[in-house]
């Protein structure tokens, strides 16, 4: 199976220094399966996505999953009295919420690594950049 992500991606600082090593790496394996989870909803196999480079918002769905995750088996670790000021609830809610933001951007071309025309926000087609 492919891998879509590292441990470079994770960049919460408060999951980091409480997450063991073990968890983050298999936390970051089972992303791996939840991206091939996600491209099968659009219809797109595994062995078809892109992963040279993986794309922005794949990369992005995966990590931030992942910390969703994470959060998630941490609730209830600093025994916080009222579980509205449970920081890894807090953690979790932040994630679900980016990734409910982040997956109807998701596509089959992004998956697939067939975008070739992007929009700008003013709804505007340029062509992809790239730079030296």
């Amino acid at each position: 199976m492919a891998t879509y992500i590292s441990t470079s991606d994770i960049t919460d600082s408060v999951l980091l220094e409480t997450a063991l090593s073990t968890l983050l790496t298999a936390k970051i394996t089972a992303s791996d399966a939840a991206v091939v989870d996600l491209a099968e909803r659009f219809g797109v196999e595994s062995a078809s996505i892109e992963i040279t480079p993986v794309h922005y918002l794949v990369k992005r769905w995966a990590a931030a999953w992942t910390c969703r995750e994470l959060s998630m088996d941490l609730i209830g670790k600093n025994s916080a009295d009222i579980p509205d000021l449970e920081k890894y609830k807090i953690k979790y809610d932040i994630y679900d919420k980016l990734l409910s933001e982040i997956e109807p951007q998701i596509n089959v071309a992004v998956l697939a690594g067939s975008v070739s025309v992007a929009q700008d926000r003013a709804g505007i087609q340029c062509g992809t950049l790239f730079r030296a």
